[in-house]
């Protein structure tokens, strides 16, 4: 999975399997590792990441197709490695989970043609900020709204997928949401770009099926396991706080084997009632 300088790592997490990464790679001078993961529609998803070895308090910001859906927050006093999970939209009292969704696409041509920024589209970040931990704000919410594209569009934008809420649930322990303060710039950003598997084998990005079918039969056996087996179960904790306060570390998370490799978009944005920074 992405690792940063032995400080941070980052995984995306879809209905409970550890996503495989594709093309993994990694700027030094922008602090950015990037990488390819498959989605499917229906699919719930998660991102987390885990603090190896700063020491200052940090604030992880998520931002999923150019909208920022909050943030968590690792004080400098907690014990490392500690890790933690950002699954949907937030506002101190209930959730929305993260779901992959289709893009609906029209014929209908009296769509302006700048009705949707697509570039933003298909590419979830995580980026890590320093931070200094202020007081508790008001809970607010973000939208995610469904996207229309026209079908001119569709080989253009390059995305089949977007990213929309599940239903609303309350949470088991509620929470505040607390205000940051950024003290410098991203310690790093992880970008996880996301499209169907049958969108991958067209770019090169995944394995190809007659990957297999050009071995021998024993050995087409064994490598056909393992990368089916590369998805590996991991426990969900019922009682896990989806907020920018929970500062309890997440279970011990089961080792799944990856296949590495990436490219992403950087993109920004900012909603009302999550982690406000200042600076």
């Amino acid at each position: 999975m992405p690792v940063w300088q032995n400080q941070f790592r980052a995984w995306v997490t879809v209905d409970g399997e550890t996503a495989n990464e594709f093309e993994v790679q990694t700027d030094e001078l922008g602090k950015t590792v990037t990488c390819w993961i498959r989605s499917e529609a229906g699919k719930s998803f998660s991102v987390s990441w885990q603090n190896l070895s700063y020491t200052g308090a940090s604030d992880g910001k998520v931002f999923v197709d150019g909208v920022l859906c909050g943030g968590k927050i690792i004080r400098s006093a907690v014990k490392l490695p500690t890790t933690r999970r950002k699954s949907g939209l937030t506002n101190g009292t209930t959730i929305k989970h993260f779901l992959f969704s289709d893009i609906q696409t029209t014929d209908d041509d009296t769509l302006p043609d700048d009705a949707t920024d697509f570039t933003r589209l298909g590419v979830i970040k995580l980026a890590i900020y320093p931070v200094v931990v202020g007081g508790e704000i008001p809970g607010g919410s973000a939208l995610l709204p469904q996207v229309t594209l026209h079908e001119s569009l569709v080989s253009t934008a390059d995305v089949m997928q977007q990213v929309l809420l599940g239903v609303e649930e309350p949470l088991k322990r509620p929470q505040p949401i607390l205000r940051t303060c950024k003290t410098g710039p991203a310690l790093v950003t992880f970008c996880f770009k996301y499209r169907p598997l049958d969108h991958l084998p067209a770019n090169r990005i995944a394995p190809k099926k007659r990957f297999f079918s050009e071995m021998s039969e024993p050995t087409a056996i064994l490598q056909a396991s393992l990368f089916q087996n590369a998805n590996t179960k991991i426990p969900q904790n019922d009682a896990f706080i989806d907020l920018t306060l929970d500062d309890t570390p997440e279970p011990p998370r089961k080792k799944a084997k990856c296949a590495a490799d990436a490219y992403c978009g950087v993109l920004s944005g900012w909603q009302r009632g999550e982690v406000i920074d200042l600076t």
